[in-house]
């Protein structure tokens, strides 16, 4: 786990030695058609049953996207509270959520986080846009591109018909644990952040780990499983949203960057204390 961490730093140190825009967008396209739908494949493979996650998972996404919306919608400073709804809903479950999960809990663990990735963004590119729009006055959806969910679903697919793992596909899932947080590091940048973003630090990292702690022992789930997958920072794919339905991006990459560096400071500690123990 402190390679993981350590692997983060890393690309935040190579963003102050060389122009990384071209070795960013090289190694998001892998993870995105190749990385992680190999490591959900192989997780899938090896645990089987995701069906029980999937209306928690649903529940989970409608109810955190519901409280931002009330969160935001009434704030005067549109483009930035649509920015903010963004970053206290849209978790990075993709990058973070799946290896991590992978990590500490084996192949149940990506498993679930893999179904909680489908769904978060199924409901964060619908209904999701459809409120940060009404958040800013505007009536019309706009829809953005996510191969990343079409890979996933043909991961899921594929893990139902092809039951053996060739070698070579453990080698990717293996690098891909590692390379996701090097990609992250690779976008940190740094920003003046508006006092608004209080509330997505609240919903990210109070309200979030709180309800899915809460649902893991309603529905007899591994807490600290859920709880992991509720506190992640949140998603780059943000900040992208961001641009393209002209919010305000410049806060956003802020919030992402200095929440995911956080987050990896404490993930570090946490990983130093058990190694040590």
């Amino acid at each position: 786990m402190l390679a993981f961490v350590f692997s983060f730093f890393l690309g935040v140190i190579f963003t102050k030695i060389i122009n990384t825009k071209v070795l960013q967008k090289i190694l998001n396209t892998f993870l995105i058609y190749v990385g992680l739908p190999v490591l959900t494949f192989i997780a899938l493979q090896k645990s089987g049953e995701i069906t029980n996650h999937v209306f928690i998972a649903i529940i989970l996404w409608l109810t955190l996207t519901l409280i931002g919306y009330a969160l935001f919608y009434k704030e005067e400073k549109k483009e930035i509270a649509a920015s903010s709804f963004f970053c206290a809903v849209y978790s990075n479950m993709g990058y973070f959520g799946i290896p991590l999960a992978y990590s500490f809990f084996g192949s149940a663990g990506a498993a679930a986080a893999a179904v909680f990735v489908l769904v978060e963004m199924i409901v964060h590119n619908t209904l999701g846009i459809f409120l940060s729009q009404r958040i800013i006055g505007k009536e019309i959806i706009s829809f953005g591109k996510i191969p990343f969910l079409w890979m996933i679903l043909l991961a899921i697919a594929l893990s139902f018909f092809i039951h053996t793992t060739p070698p070579y596909l453990n080698f990717l899932s293996n690098v891909t644990v590692y390379l996701t947080p090097f990609v992250v590091g690779l976008t940190f940048t740094f920003g003046k952040l508006p006092k608004m973003y209080w509330k997505s630090s609240i919903l990210r990292f109070i309200v979030s780990p709180i309800l899915f702690a809460i649902c893991a022992i309603i529905f007899n789930q591994n807490i600290l499983l859920y709880t992991l997958l509720g506190i992640l920072p949140p998603a780059t794919t943000n900040v992208i949203l961001a641009i393209a339905l002209k919010y305000d991006e410049k806060s956003s990459a802020s919030f992402v960057s200095y929440t995911s560096a956080i987050f990896f400071i404490v993930l570090g500690i946490i990983s130093l204390f058990v190694t040590v123990a």
